[in-house]
């Protein structure tokens, strides 16, 4: 925190597609969150550096006294979301996103990996995608 203080706030692009497949997914009716191990003060400052303030309903760090991979961050999130953990899917870049999916119970745990030949940790993961436009919402009924 004192480093961040010290260093002015930089503009984290987003990855390649990223905003393409937000806006798709919100558009399909999807709730939209993000989990973060950074603050959140700066999780929301990228949130709206990146214009993304209409897609993503709730945004939080990992400063509130939760960190990953404890489940109850993502419980506590889909709570916020009104969405059950067992209906929600994770999409994440670390194996603490991927372990925390596994012990919250969520649907899938969806690990984006650009190189995934090079991560070992890849099998905690249900699906791996090397792009986020790799998710497609299908629909179906019961």
């Amino acid at each position: 925190q004192a480093a961040d203080e010290k260093v002015p706030p930089r503009l984290n692009p987003l990855y390649p597609q990223c905003l393409e497949v937000i806006r798709y997914l919100h558009a399909a009716g999807l709730q939209l969150a993000i989990l973060s191990s950074d603050t959140t003060a700066r999780v929301e400052q990228f949130v709206k550096e990146n214009h993304l303030l209409n897609y993503i309903k709730i945004v939080r760090g990992c400063d509130r006294g939760l960190s990953k991979p404890d489940p109850l961050l993502l419980q506590e999130t889909c709570q916020a979301l009104g969405t059950a953990v067992d209906k929600t899917l994770m999409v994440g870049d670390t194996r603490a996103d991927w372990e925390m999916a596994k012990q919250a119970k969520s649907a899938a745990a969806i690990a984006i990996s650009w190189q995934p030949e090079n991560h070992q940790d890849l099998q905690l993961a249900d699906v791996v995608i090397r792009e986020l436009t790799a998710i497609s919402v299908i629909s179906y009924q019961l």
